[in-house]
């Protein structure tokens, strides 16, 4: 039987282009932002780069962003 998460984290993007903030209703037809699980395997990446897998995902190759600072960020790990 495969081993599941106690918990997840996760990352939510605040996309911003003039002056309009990006939200887009979910696969559930709920309201949302860009963003989601970090995988365990992600715990110790660069924020960049979980940001970028997740972009990719949820909103294609094409899109051009600039990373500004993070709101809150915290990662601490249950032993």
């Amino acid at each position: 039987m495969e081993e599941k998460d106690t918990y997840f984290v996760a990352v939510k993007l605040f996309l911003e282009d003039d002056g309009k903030l990006f939200i887009f209703k979910d696969k559930w037809g709920d309201w949302d932002l860009p963003g989601g699980r970090i995988k365990k395997d992600e715990f110790n990446a660069p924020l960049e780069e979980v940001i970028a897998r997740k972009v990719k995902e949820e909103l294609g190759e094409g899109v051009i962003y600039t990373l500004g600072k993070p709101e809150v960020l915290m990662r601490h790990e249950r032993v």
